[in-house]
């Protein structure tokens, strides 16, 4: 979660100069993480992939906390009280205001190419600049 959040910082401070690639590989990563981060909610996953002991933390399915330390293979994990700030740390990094209009979803750090689309004026455009209240 950190590096996402690090991710959209780098990208408001830098965004004009940092080269395409770059902002491209960082974009992504971010939209993955929206994405791929509700795999490890206990509610999303089937009952037989959840350890009854796990090896850290406690596991309750019905908290909306996710699983931390996913392993590969037989590890045991658990969910622990730092993962609750997930969800509300992923979900303000997606809304973004823009003038004259309520607010904007979207999983990645910018939008640019979608607010020309959408024929809102320059000053709307939000993409991932200093300016941009994310």
């Amino acid at each position: 979660m950190e590096i996402f959040a690090a991710f959209h910082e780098y990208l408001k401070l830098v965004d004009a100069y940092v080269l395409p690639s770059i902002h491209l590989l960082l974009t992504e990563y971010c939209k993955y993480t929206t994405d791929g981060k509700v795999c490890a909610y206990p509610c999303f996953l089937p009952e037989d992939a959840i350890s009854e002991e796990p090896k850290n933390g406690h596991i309750d399915r019905n908290l909306a906390i996710p699983l931390e330390d996913i392993y590969q293979g037989w590890e045991k994990a658990g969910q622990e009280v730092y993962g609750a700030g997930a969800a509300p740390a992923i979900v303000t990094r997606c809304y973004h205001h823009i003038d004259g209009a309520l607010f904007y979803i979207v999983s990645i750090p910018y939008m640019t190419f979608a607010l020309i689309t959408m024929g809102l004026p320059e000053s709307s455009r939000c993409a991932a600049t200093a300016d941009c209240a994310v």
